[in-house]
């Protein structure tokens, strides 16, 4: 399972438009052997996923960022912070 930022929070994140809208980069993502359903994130920022991945419940997740987040910012909202 795999979530994309929306084009909204990508656009306040990086502070240009995106490359690919939405529906391309989702269209992207699900064509990934690997990955077994993907969606647009509902929620805003830099952890826009969190509301889904509550709900979700995985045994584990991956967090690969394409902007800066402090460790802190990850430890306030329950996360564990692992660094490879």
């Amino acid at each position: 399972m795999c979530s994309i930022g929306s084009d909204k929070t990508v656009e306040e994140l990086k502070h240009r438009p995106t490359l690919y809208n939405e529906d391309e980069r989702l269209y992207m993502v699900s064509s990934i052997k690997f990955v077994h359903q993907a969606f647009v994130a509902r929620g805003s920022g830099k952890l826009d996923f969190a509301e889904e991945l509550k709900r979700i419940k995985p045994d584990f997740s991956l967090l690969i960022l394409m902007v800066t987040v402090r460790k802190k910012e990850l430890l306030l909202k329950g996360w564990v912070y692992v660094m490879l």
